[in-house]
Parts: structure tokens; sequence; C-alpha cells
């Protein structure tokens, strides 16, 4: 079966096409129509738009790589190639119109790391000090990783993730974000546009490590402003970290140690339901440093982050 294609001369797999600042982006199918249609090219159709991309080729290179030009008006515009002059599917896979390759991401995302967190950052609970608070949101932005745009993580089942390690957890949750976002014309998304984002990052598979995670951004248009980004953190810490202040556990959070502190409120970020918990729970109640310490145990979250809650808790024991 046909397929969409990496180059005019590599007939590797794509799912998506980069702008990358331009008026108009090449798609390639390798291989032709079937059955009837035997040996004649491909068009381009994107049933959403009712779309028609007819060739640029007007017969089939040795290889059967055909090129396709896509104006830019059609970004976020997922494609499949059918039978010519019908709507008939003969592509196993769909390419979609994005604004960069995965490269250009990771250079932008790259650079948020050095950027700070506004002290302003809303969202602090009751119960938090300004210095814990700003302390808290750039100790999570050191580990959790940044990236503006949604992309799959590694659990399983695999979640919808944006910003700084906040899950989205079906489509209905993206609209609800679409205030954090701002679409290729800078205004805020449509429900439309996020859904399509949503759908988009949920389908691809998030590989391991060294991974695939900026090849989320071939396939979505929508991205989050550093400013937004924060903001999200905020808000998510805050109503995590409320979530705990309110366990009987954390009754007298305001006594315990500034590191202690700052590790309690990090895992709040991630939860403290996991059962694999229940050890760490029990030394946090009788306020316990050192066990802390020595019983931490990790849900499966980044091993940096987890060696980091022990040297916290080390801390606040004067170990």
């Amino acid at each position: 079966m046909s397929h969409f294609c990496l180059s005019s001369v590599d007939n590797t797999i794509v799912q998506a096409v980069a702008l990358s600042g331009s008026t108009e982006v090449t798609a390639f199918v390798w291989g032709g129509a079937s059955g009837l249609e035997r040996g004649q090219l491909l068009d381009l159709w994107c049933q959403k738009a009712q779309v028609r991309i007819n060739p640029e080729d007007k017969a089939a290179p040795a290889n059967w790589i055909v090129s396709y030009k896509i104006p830019g008006q059609h970004i976020g515009r997922t494609f499949i190639g059918v039978k010519p002059g019908t709507t008939i599917r003969e592509t196993q896979n769909s390419i979609r119109v994005g604004l960069e390759t995965a490269r250009e991401a990771k250079d932008r995302c790259d650079k948020f790391p050095s950027q700070s967190v506004p002290v302003t950052t809303p969202g602090c609970p009751t119960g938090i000090t300004p210095a814990l608070w700003l302390r808290l949101l750039n100790f999570t932005k050191q580990f959790e990783g940044i990236t503006d745009f949604m992309y799959n993580d590694r659990s399983t089942p695999q979640l919808v993730t944006c910003g700084v390690g906040k899950l989205v957890k079906d489509e209905e949750a993206a609209v609800g974000l679409k205030g954090f976002f701002v679409n290729p014309g800078g205004s805020q998304p449509s429900d439309d546009e996020i859904k399509d984002d949503y759908t988009a990052a949920h389908a691809i598979k998030r590989d391991d490590p060294p991974g695939n995670l900026f090849d989320f951004a071939t396939v979505t248009i929508l991205r989050m402003p550093w400013q937004k980004i924060t903001e999200l953190l905020g808000k998510a810490m805050g109503e995590r970290v409320s979530t705990m202040l309110r366990m009987p556990d954390f009754a007298d959070f305001a006594t315990f140690p500034a590191d202690a502190q700052l590790a309690c409120a990090s895992i709040a970020y991630g939860s403290w339901q996991y059962p694999i918990q229940a050890p760490l729970r029990a030394a946090v109640r009788a306020r316990n440093w050192a066990d802390a310490a020595r019983d931490y145990r990790s849900p499966g979250w980044d091993p940096r982050k987890d060696a980091a809650h022990v040297r916290l808790f080390r801390s606040a024991a004067g170990l």
C-alpha cells in the first residue's frame, strides 16, 4: 500500500511535514493507485476541509516517489492519499501540515530551563510562603522538563502532557486548557484546533530514551508562551499542594524543616496517593526525616528528581 515518505529519494514513513516559515511545503508519496486505477498517481485529500491537491509530477519517477506542493494555508490539516479524482484511500498513513521540524522545536525548548519562573506566578496556596513557592516552582521546572506543545508521556497507557509535566487526560481537559495556548496566528485556539492537536499527539507512541519527544512538535500546531507555561505550572501546582495540605499527614506542614517542605510539596505535584509511598507517608507522619530518606520509593518518576527528594529529606534530618 502507498505511504507518505521522507523525501524524493527515501521512502521512510513520516507523519508530518513542516512549513518552517515557508509559504508552502512539499510532501512525498511512495507508490500509486491499485485496482482498476493501478499505476496512476494519487491525489491528496483533506476530508475536513474538502481540499484536493494534485501531484506535481505528470508521470511516476522510476522509484515511484511522487511530490505534492501543499500551500501554507493548510497548516494543521491532515491529508491522505486517494485514488485520482476520488476520495478512496490508498495510503496506509496520513500526513499533517505542521509548523516546524523536531530539531527546530528542540532548539527552542532547550532554552526554557534557563528562563526564570516569575515571582508573581499565580496559584500559591494558603500555607505556602512566597519563598517556598518560588523555590518549589523552580525545583519542579528543573526536573520535569519543559515543552510548549502536547506530547505523550511514557506511562501505561500513555497520557498526553504539556508544559511542565501537566497531564491532559482527554479532549475535554484539553479544551479546558486552551487559554494557555496560541495558534499560528497568535490567537487563542478554537475548540476544534485544540482537539485536533490533542488527537494528533495522542496518536503517536512515545519511544524510550533517547526517544521521539520532539516529533510531537511536528504534528501539533499550538504553542504555549513562556508566561502561560509558568501560569499553568502554578495553577496545577497550587491545586496539588492544596490537596496535600488538607491531608492529616501534613497538618503541621508549617513546622516542617524547609527542605522537608520542598520535598513534600514536590512529591504532591506527582501525587501522594501511590501505594508504594505508604512507608514514606508513615515517616512524614512521625516527622522522622531520616526514615523518610531511607523509605523513599519512586512511583516511576525521573531518577534525578527522586535522588533530589532523598537529598532534601536527608538535609532536613541534618545528615
